[in-house]
Order: C-alpha cells, then structure tokens, then sequence
C-alpha cells in the first residue's frame, strides 16, 4: 500500500471539505464513522471550541464520531450541528437508549475580517462538507475551513496572505502502519522548489535567506532557501518531507 502522507492514510478516516470561495470561509470535517480516540490541547487567549470538555480521558465517552474545523468565529461551531445530524441520519453516535448522540468536538478560527464577516458556516454547510467527504482524495490549500485562514498580520489583515489546510502522516507502508497525522492550519507561503524553500512573507525585503527548521517527533528537518513574497503553499515541501523520512 502506498502512504499518500496525509491524514487519510490512517485507517477509518475520511475528510469532507466546503466553501464559501467569494466570503472566503468554510468548513472541514474529519469522518471517523466507527469512532475514534481523540485528543485536544486548546491554546491561545481566545479559543472557539465545542464538546473539546469530553475529551479528558476521566469522562465517560471513549470516542468521537467527526471532527470539525470551520471559519466564522464562534458563529461558525454552527457547523458542528449540520455534522451531527448527518450522523444521527445514519445511526452513528453515542448510544444513549432512545437515540444515538454523535460526538462531534470542534474548533473555529477567526476569518470575519478576512472575506464577508456576515456569510458563516452554518449546519447546511457542515452537512455539504460530510458529503463531500473521501477516503482517497484529500483537499488541501484554500478548502474548506482553510478558505479563510491567514498568516502574515503581525502589520494588520491588509499585509495577510492565505494560509489554507493540509495534513501530515507518518508511517511505513511495508509495515501496513496505521502512523498519525495532524490536520491544521500549514502556512501556505512554503514551496520546496529546486532544492530551496520559498515563502510568501511581506518582510521579503528584510529577510532575503532564512533557513526553515521543522522539526516532527525526533526527526529534524532544515531546509535553505529564501523569501520573494509571491508564493503560496504547494504540496511539494510535504511530499519532500516524505521522502526524507523514506530515505531514513
């Protein structure tokens, strides 16, 4: 079996993705139909999150059902409830006696400033994103909620470029290893091209060479290269990744 080094190399998953390109927001869904063991470490001085609580392990609910990452602010853990009833349509969930309650946690990110701040996700499109959803094809870059996700505004929203979505996995396809993967926001201004890092930055002017340390579990990657200020993420800097951790 060949890793395609994304989350959808673990077993179970499935990613749906939709957007809004025009009010540049949306919504990610992570599918894990049978259940999954979930974890959450919430940081930041204004975190957005939803059932992330039934999450510490001395709680009674063991798995989780989906996942969602969306825009919108708080007004978009909306999209969270599209999700659980395309779930509780199908029988998924927490048994409970009278029905089955799907576990849903889910975060949001600040995008109002970024496209329309009055067109958010909302439960149809949270329900469009569990239809999209695939087990062999992975959207990564300005899809879903990764439509409204920007890097770059230490100057303000006016010098912020899109950072979008994508993912990583770690494993060995001789092995049939499950891995990990981290699905998140990848700041999009990082390309691998003939041999050098380039990376959209509005600083390019200050910071002509950089060298980009990453660094995943023991593994530490370095890469050289420099800032021009007009690039946005490619898959090739994840897909070089992976073939360092195959030549290991």
């Amino acid at each position: 079996m060949e890793l395609k080094r994304n989350i959808l190399d673990i077993k179970g998953i499935k990613v749906g993705q939709a957007e809004n390109p025009t009010a540049k927001t949306g919504v990610s869904v992570v599918l894990a139909e049978d259940g999954a063991i979930c974890g959450v470490d919430v940081r930041g001085a204004g975190p957005g999150t939803r059932e992330t609580d039934l999450l510490n392990p001395i709680n009674t609910v063991e798995k989780v059902h989906a996942v969602v990452l969306s825009g919108g602010s708080a007004f978009g853990l909306e999209a969270a409830s599209g999700v659980m009833n395309w779930l509780e349509k199908r029988g998924i969930g927490f048994d409970v006696g009278v029905t089955s309650v799907p576990i849903v946690p889910s975060a949001v990110l600040f995008d109002l400033e970024y496209g329309d701040a009055f067109v958010r996700p909302d439960k149809e499109m949270g329900m469009q994103a569990c239809e999209n959803a695939s087990d062999s094809v992975l959207l990564e870059g300005d899809y879903g909620a990764g439509c409204g996700a920007t890097v770059g505004k230490l100057r303000g929203m006016a010098h912020c470029t899109n950072s979008g979505i994508g993912s990583w996995s770690r494993g060995n396809a001789k092995r049939d290893s499950r891995g990990s993967a981290d699905c998140g926001q990848w700041p999009s201004g990082i390309v691998y091209e003939n041999g050098s890092i380039i990376v959209h930055n509005y600083c390019a002017a200050e910071l002509p060479q950089i060298t980009v340390t990453i660094r995943s579990g023991q593994t530490t990657y370095r890469f050289g290269g420099s800032y021009d200020g007009t690039r946005s993420l490619s898959g090739k800097l994840l897909n070089h990744m992976a073939k360092e951790v195959d030549e290991e």
